[in-house]
């Protein structure tokens, strides 16, 4: 779970972020159905993080720290 989060997180940063993606003209609920079909995608090719554990607070703080590696803020 830990793991489609955080890809699902990077995903819908870049689609928030890119200039051409972020226009207002596409609607959010289609960025973010095309950052879930893309990050179910993704999630198989991906090798599990090693320091992934339980705790709702530590998952927050990577979902955050992998939001803010793509939005550069």
């Amino acid at each position: 779970m830990d793991v489609f989060l955080g890809i699902f997180a990077r995903i819908t940063g870049f689609f928030m972020s890119v200039p051409i993606l972020s226009n207002n003209n596409i609607p959010a609920r289609m960025k973010i159905g095309f950052s879930v079909f893309l990050s179910f995608i993704i999630f198989p090719m991906v090798q599990p993080i090693s320091q992934a554990n339980d705790h709702i607070i530590t998952l927050l703080i990577y979902v955050g720290k992998e939001s803010v590696i793509v939005t550069g803020k």
